[in-house]
């Protein structure tokens, strides 16, 4: 079952059933959950950065380098060299080769090490391995996965991909919350939500556990938490309608349409 090869909807599905996707023969994409995360001893904010940095594109790496030519898995398996061979006090430089291989492990569910002679990230003990062949496949199933990009339009045109990353989508979508929060509060101390948050609330509105919930990844989590948003706005703006609101003002969206991926 190739990334590829699947259609757009039999993809979509295996992503909300939680499956893993094939990259090659014996070589399958897993998903990584919110509890995958913590118990890998991960942490968010690291997995985060490192799917931040495997889904960047090649023409952002343009900010890193000067090279035009250098592709984004050149620049990737230089810069993991480069951060085990210097020597200075950047903890962070020093702590990537570990958090890179502990986000990769998690998504291919096996033992991943890189040959730094050859260039490749090599999986488990039968010579298969992540490399500049496929790490263009990798990259698309990766960002599809994460919600870092809208499949959909992916499909009408190939060229239109959202360059954002996740970082900067979690950025935008506080900001707005803040201020969304901040027209109802008077309080200038409002923090914006993060993950936590977000988990907390949506277990709370769909009386779940909020075990059953760190179940669920990044695809998962979206998918549910929009389509909830999309319930509760449209039963508050029924409710605003009915009070009296005029229409014109309400976006009503029913409940039972399209997840709007923008």
């Amino acid at each position: 079952m190739g990334g590829d090869g699947l259609d757009i909807i039999d993809l979509q599905l295996n992503f909300l059933e939680g499956n893993p996707i094939e990259l090659e023969p014996n070589i399958e994409m897993h998903k990584v959950s919110f509890s995958d995360i913590n118990k890998k001893k991960i942490g968010y904010h690291t997995y985060n950065r490192i799917i931040n940095m495997l889904c960047l594109k090649d023409e952002d790496i343009k900010d890193f380098i000067i090279n035009d030519n250098i592709d984004i898995y050149t620049f990737l398996v230089l810069y993991t060299i480069q951060s085990v061979e210097e020597k200075n006090n950047d903890e962070s430089d020093k702590n990537f080769l570990n958090e890179l291989i502990s986000v990769l492990q998690a998504i291919f569910n096996d033992t991943v090490f890189l040959d730094i002679n050859s260039g490749i990230f090599f999986i488990g003990k039968d010579g298969l391995s992540l490399n500049k062949n496929n790490f263009h496949l990798f990259q698309s199933i990766l960002k599809k996965r994460n919600c870092l990009e809208n499949i959909e339009e992916e499909i009408d045109n190939p060229d239109n991909e959202m360059a954002r990353s996740l970082l900067e989508r979690r950025k935008k979508a506080r900001e707005k919350l803040a201020k969304a929060k901040a027209r109802q509060s008077e309080d200038d101390d409002l923090e914006p939500l993060n993950i936590t948050d977000l988990i907390s609330i949506y277990a709370q509105a769909e009386h779940m556990k909020l075990e059953d919930v760190f179940q669920y990844d990044v695809y998962q989590f979206n998918n549910q938490f929009n389509r909830m948003k999309i319930f509760k706005d449209y039963d508050v703006n029924i409710q605003a309608l009915i009070a009296g609101a005029k229409s014109e003002e309400i976006e009503l969206q029913h409940w039972l349409s399209k997840i709007k991926t923008k």
